[in-house]
């Protein structure tokens, strides 16, 4: 009898409606009752119990149905429960929830895959997400976006089946200031919220103007962020990855230049607490790769970081499976189902780990110990090369090719070469600049042939380290003709574009083009070419590397300095009785030995620097009389010889140890002069 009693839902949701043999009955029953007049017990009972609210509509939210908990959200719709104000969670109802299995929905609380959690966060509308806390901290930012991923997330409902409420707001202490400094209201549901770390608050208005700053003048270069995203969801997502986006974009932010400098130490030390998170996320591999790519500029107090972190990225990067693209749920703790985009985003950030890291090598005249082909067999190499952009393949293949050189060339010995030795490094050089060769017609766009260019002189600059490199003269000719290729080319890049914004490895390779004219034109190699118009280059290399720095002590602008006093000096390159010595002194960092042997002889001449101590073989080959006036001037100082004596007022500035910490010389005079003498 009782399965006939059943409950008919009434249309206007008010009352419900009996059937079966007792519906007469009851519905008599519960007239007479509800026309009794009630005592006051029973006026307070009817209060504190909603009779008014059919139990059919009593609907509760998505977290209390997955835990089995008792939902509130019926007595104030507009509101959400007591349970998800407590837990600070996103109340949600769906009618199309259902409830998973407790041990398999905390796996995929735990263990989402960030491009799942990335690309369902961007769907949802900007109204729907939750307000981010403004921690203040890089730690406690850090600690906040590895403890989101213990948070129970809602299942993937279609969106328009949501009912969003708003979720308690979290006290900030102060209020934020706007643009025009005046006091702002409420924010909007769905505007930017302004942000704050570590005391540096920026507000709305500059946080929507530095992301489209960013898009527009730096994305070009590297593009694996989504521009529709909003800044609030970038948050979401990993705060140091929103504060990398920031830094970078506020390189050039001319409302407040004050800006790029403050947040730098802060942005780095977020980059380091990054490497102690429990689990790789792509968010902080795309953070990573901006703050490499345009770093910031390093601190007195401390080393700079880059080459450290590009190793750290490349490890981190593994670990996450993005070198293996096609099978990296092998590396995941739970199944992920990845769509064909998927793989295809990550194998196009692998391939800008890879080209990150070895441009850092390069940049600090290091031979790369990650190339793409011991990470890879060939079948993962050729699937890897269809799913990437043509742009970024060929990108791929000239790092390749140059780190496979450095690799071969170290392999004969650059530091003493015999007269076999140099027939064989020319012999090797023709061989890998005959493979750029082969890749130039895949290079149309403007930043293409830069980099095209860039790695062509990155191979020919072994040349200088022959004995004899100015007697040389097919080799210098196309030494001569790629330096100036990459300035011609950047210089050509920036009337359409702006080389201002462009990443760390252009401002390698104007200094490489750079520090190989001023070589070239300061030998008796320069008689045999146009030196005005070769010298219009060197300027030209000069003035783009002005350009190119962002702040007055940066390395660009140091560098721009240092080539132009070089310019001037009748001694560089030069023994005492003026005879040219253009064979490099510093050997053992590769590309990057052109550049730190100059370094060297501006501050033996400006700084009254002792210089470097020359090989034995050198030695015997200019004599020793030759070597101390190279190796140390300390007594024409003394003597008070007016050709080498500088005046200490006269000293630059940005002569100190961060000038070669930049270029990683970090080891002090303790450890650099035992070092040197062996």
């Amino acid at each position: 009898m009782s399965s006939q009693l059943r409950v008919q839902p009434d249309p206007t949701g008010q009352t419900g409606q009996l059937s079966g043999p007792y519906a007469l009955l009851l519905n008599t029953s519960c007239t007479l009752d509800m026309e009794r007049p009630l005592t006051s017990s029973q006026s307070s009972d009817h209060l504190e119990t909603p009779l008014d609210i059919p139990k059919q509509h009593r609907r509760a939210c998505t977290e209390c149905r997955q835990q089995k908990a008792r939902c509130d959200s019926y007595l104030n719709p507009e509101q959400p429960c007591s349970r998800c104000r407590r837990l600070n969670v996103r109340c949600v109802i769906s009618e199309q929830f259902r409830r998973q299995r407790k041990r398999r929905y905390r796996r995929q609380s735990e263990h989402e895959d960030a491009d799942t959690t990335d690309r369902e966060a961007s769907r949802l509308p900007k109204h729907i997400q939750e307000p981010v806390n403004p921690l203040s901290s890089p730690v406690e930012i850090l600690m906040a976006a590895a403890a989101a991923d213990e948070v129970s997330r809602t299942t993937t409902a279609p969106i328009t089946d949501l009912q969003a409420r708003p979720s308690p707001s979290l006290n900030v202490a102060g209020t934020p200031r706007g643009c025009n400094g005046g006091l702002t209201a409420q924010p909007a549901p769905d505007s930017t919220k302004p942000q704050h770390l570590d005391g540096i608050q920026i507000d709305a208005c500059d946080i929507d103007e530095i992301f489209e700053l960013y898009f527009k003048e730096y994305a070009y270069f590297m593009p694996i962020l989504d521009a529709s995203i909003s800044p609030n969801v970038y948050y979401q997502r990993s705060p140091f990855l929103f504060w990398a986006i920031i830094g970078v974009g506020s390189r050039h932010y001319r409302k407040d230049p004050t800006l790029f400098g403050a947040l730098a130490p802060k942005i780095i030390n977020l980059a380091l607490m990054s490497l102690k998170t429990k689990s790789a996320t792509l968010s902080h591999i795309q953070a990573l790769l901006l703050v490499l790519s345009w770093p910031f500029p390093p601190s007195s107090l401390c080393m700079d970081i880059t080459f450290p972190l590009s190793g750290s990225l490349i490890h981190m990067a593994m670990q996450a499976g993005l070198h293996i693209s096609v099978t990296s749920q092998n590396f995941a703790k739970i199944g992920i189902k990845m769509t064909e985009e998927d793989i295809k985003k990550r194998a196009e950030l692998w391939a800008y780990c890879i080209i990150t890291y070895q441009r850092a090598c390069c940049y600090m005249g290091h031979s790369p110990l990650a190339i793409l082909d011991t990470t890879q067999d060939l079948g993962q190499i050729q699937s890897l090369f269809q799913k990437i952009p043509s742009s970024l393949r060929l990108q791929l293949k000239l790092q390749s090719i140059v780190a496979r050189c450095c690799a071969t060339l170290l392999e004969i010995g650059l530091r003493s070469l015999s007269e076999e030795k140099e027939r064989t490094l020319d012999l090797l050089l023709r061989v890998f600049d005959g493979q750029i060769k082969e890749v130039e017609y895949e290079a149309p766009a403007d930043l293409d042939q830069i980099c095209l260019h860039i790695s062509r002189l990155n191979i020919q600059v072994f040349h200088f380290y022959k004995a004899s490199p100015m007697q040389q003269t097919e080799a210098l000719s196309g030494l001569f003709t790629s330096a100036c290729s990459v300035i011609e080319s950047m210089d050509r890049f920036n009337t359409t574009n702006t080389c201002a914004t462009s990443p760390l490895y252009f401002s390698y390779g104007i200094l490489l083009a750079c520090y190989t004219l001023l070589r070239i034109l300061k030998s008796s190699f320069a008689k045999y070419l146009d030196f005005e118009k070769s010298k219009r280059t060197f300027f030209l290399g000069i003035d783009i590397a002005k350009r190119l720095s962002t702040e007055n002590n940066d390395i660009a602008a140091k560098n721009a300095v240092i080539l132009a006093r070089l310019w001037n000096s009748d001694k560089v390159f030069r023994l005492a009785d003026g005879r040219e010595y253009t064979t490099l002194k510093v050997r053992s960092r590769l590309a990057m030995g052109v550049v730190l042997d100059a370094v060297w002889c501006y501050r033996q001449e400006y700084g009254r620097f002792s210089g470097l101590q020359l090989s034995r073989q050198e030695e015997s080959q200019i004599g020793p009389q030759q070597n101390s006036t190279i190796t140390s001037d300390d007594s024409a100082v003394e003597n008070n010889d007016p050709t080498l004596a500088v005046d200490p007022l006269e000293f630059p500035d940005f002569l100190d140890d961060q000038l070669l910490v930049n270029f990683g010389l970090s080891m002090d005079s303790n450890a650099m002069i035992p070092f040197m003498l062996n």
